[in-house]
């Protein structure tokens, strides 16, 4: 658990995205296009041109371009995510080209869990994973929040206080 952190409840309104969420969604958006672009390029220029040199060139092409959209895509993602803590539930809206909007209403929420991997925990993000009663989106996951920030959102869209045992 942080203790560094004070845990208050969070005002209402946007909550800080943490920067290294770029940074994730940058790597994210390199690996959603390099698997698309690398194999067929070897497959293309070996047919075309029946041998080993172009090949390998071309996939080094795909691997670079791959990791400059997927950079520019990561970045456009990571300005597009945006997280509201309102008094009656969550707002989440993000996408670039496919945009949602989200909306989570308190009374619908059920459970939510704080989760950290070991990136996390070095740069003291965390994801928060809303489960909600009887919807299609029955689990909202909102990745790239400060530690501090996840713990208090969720113990806010649960009404949970210092000192309630929540008998």
């Amino acid at each position: 658990m942080d203790t560094s952190t004070p845990r208050s409840t969070p005002a209402f309104g946007a909550m800080a995205i943490h920067p290294k969420e770029s940074l994730v969604l940058k790597l994210g958006g390199w690996l959603m296009f390099l698997f698309p672009l690398v194999p067929p390029a070897f497959v293309l220029v070996a047919i075309a041109t029946k041998g080993v040199f172009w090949p390998i060139s071309a996939g080094v092409v795909a691997f670079v371009a791959a990791g400059v959209i997927g950079v520019i895509h990561g970045g456009a993602s990571f300005r597009h995510y945006r997280v509201q803590h309102l008094p009656d539930g969550l707002l989440v809206h993000r996408g670039v080209f496919w945009q949602s909007e989200t909306f989570v209403p308190k009374s619908r929420i059920q459970q939510t869990e704080v989760n950290q991997g070991p990136l996390d925990r070095r740069w003291g993000m965390a994801k928060l994973n809303v489960h909600t009663a009887g919807t299609r989106l029955e689990n909202i996951k909102v990745s790239g929040l400060h530690h501090g920030d996840a713990l208090a959102l969720r113990d806010a869209l649960l009404d949970r206080r210092e000192g309630v045992d929540g008998a």
